[in-house]
């Protein structure tokens, strides 16, 4: 570009066009750029690029402690690139975003009081109960099982009553016609829940398989004669062709990586 640099780049006669000493110095750089904007060109001719990203609605619990091992481990056994975009809320408003078109899938934790799925698919994922996660200083530590009356009699450190988890609980109590004690406190999250735990010196409610993260600090036991089981699903439309086609390969890879779901 002559006009931008203000300089002569090129010699011009009737015996046709050279480099001048300016232009043979630009000459190897400008190779550069041609190859690079051929790299772009290929690019942007494969159909991957304009993919839009699979659009996931999961539960925190899924995006914390499930999703980040199982892209890497995905990505690693077929070499390819996942993208994804990712909101974390509870079952029923993972429902209404599959439903209205705003999540291609979700994966959340089975709500028993969604009950109409409408027009929805839902496909077991993995079961994660909930336990009691056990301070290492704390005696119940030291039990195999923590027998039932102390642990009803014993305040807990539990999530907010909004969490899948604590219904589960509150439904097995119900059921059963038992009561918890009032708690130490009501948290919004795991970590919290674990770091007060903690810090109390209290036991707490959570997923197996969050206690299972923080082995360091705490350790899963069960209450004698009593469980609270609960299992993940994959929320999807009902139709498979209403799913685009990366979605789908997202849920092949899914069946895949993780042997608990049934093959289809």
């Amino acid at each position: 570009r002559e006009a931008r640099t203000s300089m002569s780049l090129f010699s011009r006669s009737t015996h046709g066009v050279q480099l001048t000493p300016v232009g043979q110095k630009l000459y190897p750089e400008a190779r550069k750029l041609l190859q690079q904007a051929e790299v772009v060109e290929d690019l942007l001719a494969q159909d991957s690029v304009y993919e839009a990203p699979v659009k996931l609605a999961i539960s925190p619990t899924i995006a914390e402690f499930i999703l980040p091992k199982m892209l890497v481990e995905l990505e690693q056994q077929h070499k390819t690139h996942l993208a994804l975009e990712l909101s974390t809320s509870i079952s029923r408003s993972a429902r209404a975003s599959v439903r209205s078109g705003n999540a291609d899938l979700g994966i959340v934790a089975k709500d028993t009081g969604d009950a109409e799925l409408d027009g929805l698919k839902e496909v077991p994922f993995f079961d994660c109960e909930i336990v009691v996660a056990v301070p290492l200083k704390h005696p119940w530590a030291k039990l195999k099982e923590i027998p039932l009356d102390l642990f009803l009699e014993t305040p807990l450190v539990v999530r907010d009553p909004s969490a899948n988890s604590r219904r589960v609980v509150s439904a097995k109590m119900d059921e059963l016609g038992l009561e918890l004690a009032p708690p130490v406190a009501e948290l919004g999250d795991t970590k919290t829940v674990i770091e007060t735990a903690v810090a109390e010196c209290a036991p707490a409610l959570l997923a197996r398989i969050a206690v299972d993260h923080f082995a360091e600090d705490v350790v899963s036991r069960h209450v004698e004669g009593l469980r609270f089981p609960r299992q993940f699903v994959i929320v999807l439309p009902n139709s498979k062709e209403a799913l685009a086609a990366n979605a789908r390969s997202l849920l092949r890879h899914l069946f895949i990586a993780h042997p608990s779901i049934p093959q289809e």
